[in-house]
Formats: C-alpha cells, sequence, structure tokens
C-alpha cells in the first residue's frame, strides 16, 4: 500500500532530501523549506528517522497520508 509521509526537519534539508532519495530508491521526495514528503510502498518511520538523525537532523513532526493522486502516478511513472 502506497502512503504520503509528510514531516519537517529541524535542519540539513536539502542533504536529508538527497540521502532519503539514496537510501529510499523506488519513492518520490520532495522538499520545500523545512518540510519533506515521501510517496510510495514501504515509506517505513524507522528507516526515514534513521536517515535523517545520521546527518545530526531531528524529525520535528511526522504524519502518514493517503497519497494525491498525482504523486501515486509520480511513484507509478518512476517505478
Amino acid at each position: 500500500m502506497q502512503c504520503d509521509v509528510f514531516f519537517e526537519v529541524s535542519r540539513a534539508t536539502r542533504r536529508a532530501a538527497n540521502a532519503l532519495r539514496f537510501g529510499l530508491e523506488g519513492r518520490v521526495i520532495n522538499h520545500g523549506g523545512t518540510h519533506l514528503s515521501i510517496t510510495g510502498k514501504g515509506a517505513q518511520e524507522d528507516a526515514i528517522r534513521a536517515i535523517v538523525t545520521g546527518l545530526g537532523g531531528a524529525i520535528v513532526d511526522l504524519e502518514k497520508t493517503q497519497p494525491s493522486l498525482v504523486d501515486a502516478m509520480n511513484v507509478h511513472l518512476k517505478g
């Protein structure tokens, strides 16, 4: 099942986004400011937290939701 994960990172947002793209292949990662979103199957909180904290950042607020049609199609087209 696909889901969206929305969260805010305390710092190093661009580095976190790039690390998440590398560490969570097959998912769509978007970021703007300090907020990031991940869409795709199996976007596990543990893996996300490990990547972000490994860069010295911290996740401020994490929420899982159903992906929008656009995000779901982006994942499908990417895979």
